[in-house]
Order: structure tokens, then sequence, then C-alpha cells
């Protein structure tokens, strides 16, 4: 999975909590740094539970497992009848 495939699964979704490419505040985030790809939670200013990885599938399949663990995300694809997998 790329990041871009990623982004357009999560918007299929109707799903708004994370940044892919940049660090946003109260974002789980994805973005391509030296030495890899970091995974985390952004909030104010912080990385909360950064992760490195080497491979940009395996990063952005991280993201999209934190990004559908999330209480909120969790409620709201009951809600809309989407489980959220498929990708």
């Amino acid at each position: 999975m790329t990041a871009a495939d990623l982004a357009a699964h999560l918007a299929s979704l109707g799903i708004d909590v994370h940044s892919i490419g940049r660090d946003l505040d109260e974002r789980y985030c994805l973005v391509a740094a030296s030495g890899g790809w970091h995974v985390y939670y952004s909030e104010r200013g912080q990385k909360s539970g950064l992760r490195v990885f080497a491979d940009e599938d395996a990063a952005c399949r991280a993201l999209l497992r934190d990004v559908l663990a999330d209480h909120g995300v969790q409620t709201r694809l009951r809600t809309s009848g989407n489980s959220g997998s498929g990708v």
C-alpha cells in the first residue's frame, strides 16, 4: 500500500483524523523522513507513539490500524454501517 492508496481509502470511508505527508496537531500522521516513514499521533507539537518504518507499505498499514482502532472512528464507522476494512 502506498500513502496515496491509504489517503484514498480513508477518504472513501469519510475518515479525517489523519495527516499524510505533514505533521498536524490532533492527527494520526504518516510522514516520509530520513531513515524511513514516521507514524505517530501529533498532539501539541509532540509525536506520541512514534514508530519508524523502512517500508512505506508497513507504515501505511500501521497508520490504518491506528486510525481504525480509534474509538471515535469506530463509532462513526458503526453508525455509517462501514467496517473500515478492505485494503
